[in-house]
């Protein structure tokens, strides 16, 4: 039977050369400073790309699918001569602050379709649901378009 006489005692017979170890307490610290500083990259890294993200995507503007886009310029190239190039096509949402914003959205509902020919530099929007062009217009990219609204 072993017997201690104190906590010292005990200690030291149960705890050998190999876990005896100093525990450095400068390198404890610049570890955690490491990995709280790469944490914090990764974070700022993850809260600017959401940023671009929303930057990049207009709101209350979304983009139509496949099948419906050949359907809609189709549709509106019986109301109207279109341009030979291929449209961005757009869904327009929340069409009361898009008029809002641009006198261009005046009389477009949700759902409506927005065209953009690029090289034509042409804008339409298309009302699927009433069959009809809702308003044509230029789109002036990179000029100054001041008074022309």
């Amino acid at each position: 039977m072993l017997n201690f006489k104190s906590r010292k005692n005990f200690d030291s017979y149960f705890s050998g050369p190999e876990t005896k170890k100093k525990i450095d307490k400068k390198k404890i610290l610049k570890i955690a400073a490491i990995i709280i500083v790469a944490f914090l990259v990764l974070l700022l890294a993850s809260g600017i790309a959401v940023m671009l993200k929303n930057i990049s995507q207009p709101k209350n503007i979304f983009p139509v699918e496949k099948s419906s886009e050949e359907t809609a310029v189709s549709r509106a190239a019986k109301h109207l001569l279109l341009p030979e190039e291929k449209p961005v096509i757009i869904e327009i949402k929340n069409s009361a602050d898009l008029a809002k914003e641009q006198a261009f959205y005046a009389g477009a509902r949700d759902g409506d379709i927005l065209l953009i020919y690029a090289a034509a530099k042409k804008a339409v929007i298309y009302s699927p649901a009433r069959d009809m062009i809702i308003n044509v217009g230029p789109i002036y990219a990179g000029q100054k378009t001041e008074g022309l609204k």
